[in-house]
């Protein structure tokens, strides 16, 4: 098959902590084949790469957001690029045109060269062989795809000396977790070699890893899955509770010591627990998260994300994003509790569309000069996608673990994420195998994208210490 990859390349300058930085950009296209040397499509990258510091040494993050079936849009727009979408009030973000961007003043590019990719389908990416395509719609198969891709940029770009950070949000965090064993390589890979390479930090961002405890971390069934929204919860209350409040770090050390250890002791013991322990039980449910008491003594003290997002402020007429509990939207009975997963969100609802709208203006800018519509989430790659490998994507992250003593891993989460909750992360990250403080866990005031609002500022501070303290 004829095809001849795209390529934009521009320049420009940023100000980050008050210092220039200057900058060249190359975005476009890298064949993604099959095993047997077929063309099935291409990916899409883009790179920021400093010429205020060129050095053969320099750190590269590599970003992807989720899905599966997800572009890098996310990330791109809403963190990592020098000039982001522009939310004067990120919780109230325009939903129509005129959009805008804005310098990012978190931008890492200061320590770090930045390089985005969208997945074949996604994005800019291209689909060439709609047959086969199913064939790079895996959790390994896709992580090797990503490990030649940062295996190619690195040669390509005389660059195999440097550092490499791998940062992921959502689905991504499975990819971020299954990569570094591609790139490393071995008999029972998925790539079949011995390659070598390794990775020095892994950043994992509304982590999926411990979504579905079955299939992708190495426990199975794990705790009762309350205890893991819980905090979410306790975290949403908190935010809308009106007049005076507790403080919210001990206020939240106070809903994690109750959800691991009376409310946990609680759901086991069910109906059996005496009536007068019961109550003190939902007595504190009450006060953390907001709901009548009664509800929750009809729900067995059980109270599901998707009913707490619909009832605590169900009083106002209103529903909670799952995405990120900070955002609000009327609730219709004519369509039910969030109908259409995303659209429907009354976070992912609201903040799409400027995310798109930015992106427009984004593409002007970095030269790209491609008239087909851009693939924010491509739903039909979500449908297709096969879940099943030689190991889960914790195991793979335990492995990385066990053989690089520097790697460090950090789960940066949002406090108000119903969708990959704070919970989980600290919940495979107390069962990761590890010496030493080398897998973190940081909370945001923020959502399932830890970026979105004053928080920003606190993940940058966090990454950039993480890649100078790893890097030397």
């Amino acid at each position: 098959m004829d095809f001849t990859p795209r390529l934009y390349e521009t320049s420009g300058s940023a100000v980050i902590g008050g210092r220039q930085v200057d900058y060249r950009t190359e975005c476009g296209d890298w064949p993604v084949y099959a095993e047997d040397g077929g063309l099935l499509g291409t990916m899409f990258s883009y790179a920021y790469l400093s010429t205020s510091q060129e050095d053969s040494q320099r750190p590269v993050v590599f970003a992807f957001n989720g899905g599966p079936g997800s572009s890098s849009l996310w990330l791109h727009a809403g963190f990592l690029a020098p000039e982001t979408v522009k939310m004067p009030n990120p919780l109230n973000p325009p939903t129509m045109p005129p959009y805008a961007l804005e310098p990012n003043d978190e931008c890492i590019l200061d320590v770090s060269d930045i390089v985005l990719i969208d997945p074949m389908g996604t994005g800019y990416g291209l689909v060439l062989n709609e047959e086969r395509q199913g064939e790079a719609y895996s959790i390994e198969s896709d992580a090797k795809i990503f490990a030649q891709f940062i295996e190619s940029w690195k040669i390509s770009h005389g660059r195999e000396n440097s550092p490499v950070y791998l940062l992921a949000e959502s689905y991504g965090t499975l990819r971020a977790c299954t990569i570094p064993d591609m790139l490393i390589g071995g008999p029972t890979t998925a790539v079949a070699e011995t390659r070598g390479y390794s990775v020095n930090g892994i950043i994992l961002m509304g982590s999926a890893v411990a979504w579905n405890p079955g299939k992708m971390a190495f426990f199975e069934g794990g705790v009762e899955q309350m205890t893991l929204a819980f905090p979410t919860m306790a975290a949403c209350s908190w935010y809308f509770t009106e007049g005076e409040k507790p403080d919210l770090d001990k206020y939240m050390d106070e809903a994690y010591a109750f959800a691991g250890g009376d409310l946990l002791r609680s759901l086991y013991a069910g109906y059996s627990m005496p009536e007068d322990e019961r109550e003190k039980i939902i007595s504190r449910l009450t006060y953390f998260t907001g709901l009548d008491p009664q509800l929750i003594r009809q729900n067995n003290c059980r109270i599901s994300a998707e009913e707490f997002a619909s009832r605590r402020l169900a009083s106002q007429g209103l529903d909670l994003g799952l995405y990120d509990g900070r955002f609000t939207m009327p609730h219709s009975g004519q369509l039910g509790f969030m109908a259409e997963p995303t659209a429907d969100d009354p976070a992912m609802g609201a903040y799409v569309p400027a995310y798109c709208g930015a992106f427009a203006l984004m593409a002007k800018k970095l030269g790209i000069r491609i008239a087909e519509p851009y693939k924010a989430i491509n739903f039909k790659i979500n449908s297709r996608w096969g879940y099943e490998g030689r190991k889960t994507p914790a195991e793979h992250l335990q492995a990385a673990l066990r053989r690089s003593p520097g790697l460090q891993v950090m789960f940066c989460c949002g406090r108000y994420d119903f969708v990959t909750t704070p919970g989980q992360a600290r919940y495979l990250a107390n069962h990761l195998d590890c010496a030493g403080r080398r897998v973190l866990v940081r909370d945001y005031e923020s959502g399932h994208m830890p970026y979105i609002g004053s928080s920003r500022r606190d993940l940058a501070r966090d990454i950039r210490t993480m890649i100078s303290e790893v890097s030397g």
